[in-house]
């Protein structure tokens, strides 16, 4: 498919972000063959993650920390995550017929539920998609500024929506919606205010973070 598109479309560059997932990876080695010998240029951030894992893989001596000890003893030798770029102030408007003209097919590039065959849902989601929705979560964690600095995940229970016990922020996480790197410093800047040491970093909100980036580093290159 990928070979036609970029000859119809006449593809100059592919841009699209880093996973970490095994068969993911697989993926995207095929599609930068597919777009190499197509003469299309490759744009592929690492956005979903602390580090570049392949990079921290390579710091590590060529095999991944696969112990939250190893992976936190690793980011004392690299030193912090980069903090996350801002925002842009601006991008440039899409073309109003690049669908169609693409495509061939006018209308809506999204089909609705009732399109598909299925029903609308009788209750609204809990969680809201997107990244606006991500970073309205994020500010009103941030802002439980104590919360912050006490929580401990052991005495959490994720099924608690309303209120909720945790952040609720994984999706946004998985999906790009949030930037790891940005909820990561922020929890730091808050811990920097705290008169108390902090409790065991393990079950820390930093600590999750750091988790995460052991299980998606392990997961990525074993």
């Amino acid at each position: 498919v990928l070979p036609q598109l970029f000859e119809k479309w006449e593809v100059q560059q592919l841009c699209y972000e880093v996973d970490t997932m095994p068969a993911s990876m697989q993926r995207d080695l095929e599609v930068k063959k597919l777009a190499a010998t197509a003469g299309v240029k490759v744009a592929s951030p690492v956005s979903h993650t602390l580090y570049d894992t392949e990079w921290m893989v390579h710091k590590n001596g060529g095999a991944p920390p696969i112990t939250f000890q190893s992976f936190a003893k690793l980011m004392d030798k690299v030193g912090p995550p980069p903090k996350a770029l801002p925002a842009p102030t601006s991008v440039p408007p899409p073309l109003s017929d690049a669908w169609t003209r693409l495509s061939g097919v006018s209308g809506p590039a999204v089909p609705t539920l009732a399109e598909l065959g299925y029903p609308e849902p009788e209750h609204p989601a809990l969680f809201a998609g997107g990244e606006t929705a991500g970073l309205k979560i994020l500010e009103e964690c941030m802002a439980k500024k104590e919360w912050v600095k006490k929580f401990e995940k052991p005495n959490t229970a994720p099924t608690d929506f309303k209120p909720a016990a945790t952040t609720q922020l994984s999706p946004y996480l998985k999906f790009g919606c949030v930037s790891a790197r940005l909820f990561y410093h922020q929890v730091v800047e808050i811990y920097r205010s705290a008169s108390k040491p902090i409790g065991p970093t393990q079950v820390s909100l930093e600590g999750q973070l750091m988790w995460r980036g052991v299980f998606l580093t392990g997961g990525g290159h074993t």
